[in-house]
């Protein structure tokens, strides 16, 4: 099975990924990165400058197959 690397962007750099992991099909990739997105999105803090999350995925040949991005802006309207 290919093996595909997801390097993450959060808004403190970029998180090179060097292991990789294995996916058969591009269903496989893209559900990988939009849960893994969403899962770093709903462990971040809250700030004042809207966020940007992004996720880039490489072959094993170095290419991009595939990238997300999300921009996180939240309102609350109540006092905490």
């Amino acid at each position: 099975m290919p093996r595909y690397f997801f390097d993450i962007l959060e808004p403190h750099g970029l998180v090179s990924d060097e292991v990789g992991t294995e996916c058969g099909s591009y269903k496989e990739i893209r559900e990988t990165c939009l849960r893994t997105i969403c899962e770093i999105a709903a462990e971040s803090q809250w700030q004042p400058d809207p966020p940007c999350y992004g996720i880039t995925v490489r072959d094993a040949d170095n290419r991009e197959v595939y990238a997300v991005s999300l921009n996180l802006v939240e309102r609350n309207q109540q006092a905490a």
